[in-house]
């Protein structure tokens, strides 16, 4: 966001809230743009506006290192935490209807509670999840893909124009190399099929390197 704003010759105003902050605030009219990896989920979309997905990634369920689980039928009947409106906590409700979902305000609190026992398990985002295991005694017992992309939320009556050119800004940034600069500083899976389908000038960007997409 702070290079296609500098791009756009825009000043940013940052206001630090949580997942449903942000797009409470949107629909309230107090922000203009989330900057966030929001799920564009076809229920989100009747409340904001998107911008194209500009990344794709897995969603991890994660658990203690000592952990014995590899498959998301291991998690019946245990509990099981996700950010309160997230896409994880879809992802929970759809994919481990076995489990007992807990619902948390926000990541801090979620992982606070995975490392003293509150849950057995957690669903992240990969990136976060790649994180926080560099960090704390966890692992990553199942990864899969993500169900939708991410992309910065708008208001739904704002200016469309700016919807149009965040769009422009972000493909000018594949194209001169700088999205794929920025892709490598934060995250280190391959960049997703879905992704190149949504963005197709990545394709030729990542071509026989380390970031073209794999078969899952």
């Amino acid at each position: 966001m702070n290079e296609a704003a500098e791009r756009l010759g825009l000043k940013i105003q940052y206001k630090t809230t949580n997942l449903q902050g942000i797009l409470a605030g949107l629909s309230a009219g107090q922000y203009d743009i989330g900057v966030a990896g929001v799920g564009a989920t076809p229920e989100r979309k009747k409340q904001v506006a998107f911008t194209t997905p500009y990344y794709w990634g897995f969603t991890d369920v994660v658990t203690l290192k000592g952990g014995k689980q590899t498959r998301l039928p291991d998690f019946d009947g245990k509990r099981v935490g996700a950010v309160s409106g997230s896409v994880q906590e879809t992802f929970v409700n759809h994919e481990m209807s076995g489990a007992r979902l807990v619902q948390f305000k926000d990541q801090t609190a979620l992982i606070a509670q995975l490392l003293s026992g509150g849950v057995e398990a957690i669903v992240l985002g990969g990136a976060d999840a790649d994180e926080y295991a560099r960090k704390q005694p966890i692992r990553i017992a199942v990864e899969v893909d993500s169900l939708q992309g991410s992309a910065f939320p708008l208001r739904k009556d704002g200016d469309p124009k700016l919807l149009k050119d965040l769009d422009a800004q972000i493909d000018a940034m594949i194209d001169d190399g700088t999205y794929v600069k920025l892709y490598k500083k934060y995250f280190h899976d391959p960049i997703a099929s879905d992704l190149i389908r949504e963005r197709p000038k990545l394709a030729r960007q990542v071509m026989n390197t380390d970031l073209a997409p794999v078969r899952r």
